[in-house]
């Protein structure tokens, strides 16, 4: 039978293994703890009580490590990204001079262009003031010499006077 000091020490190295990714399962973890301790490789254990009281320190290191990486990225895309933008700058810069000349053509060409004559333009009429206009300008209304009074007995009168 095993010891109980024995199966202590098998299972804290199979875990050091599991938890730095030398092996993938736990079955193979406690295959390798239990070949390691039975060879007695005195190394092996030294750098698994080492990895132990370490652990902590190079987590932490690792996680510092990752951030300054993390860091260094992002420090990169922000100067990518202020690149682009510069470069978006200046291209708004062109547009708005090139805006700029045609605006200036622009009140050019309408000086330049002769005024019409101050004539009121037309509004859109209805299909009844158009056939009105249309009647008008065929049917001429005779032009009054002088405005005689009407008689009313001339207007209701059909027989002879």
């Amino acid at each position: 039978m095993e010891s109980y000091e024995h199966v202590v020490k098998v299972n804290a190295l199979a875990k050091e293994l599991l938890k730095h990714g030398i092996v993938t399962s736990s079955d193979e973890a406690v295959r390798r703890a239990e070949a390691t301790i039975k060879s007695g490789t005195p190394s092996m254990q030294k750098t698994a009580s080492a990895t132990v009281e370490h652990s902590p320190d190079q987590e932490i290191q690792k996680e510092l490590r990752q951030l300054a990486y993390g860091l260094s990225d992002l420090k990169k895309t922000i100067a990518s990204y202020q690149e682009e933008l510069s470069k978006l700058k200046d291209e708004m810069g062109g547009y708005r001079s090139e805006l700029n000349m045609v605006r200036t053509q622009v009140r050019i060409s309408k000086q330049n262009v002769e005024q019409p004559s101050p004539v009121a333009p037309q509004e859109p009429q209805t299909r009844e003031e158009q056939a009105q206009e249309h009647l008008a300008r065929i049917i001429k209304p005779k032009e009054p010499e002088a405005q005689k009074p009407v008689e009313i007995d001339k207007i209701f009168y059909f027989g002879k006077k």
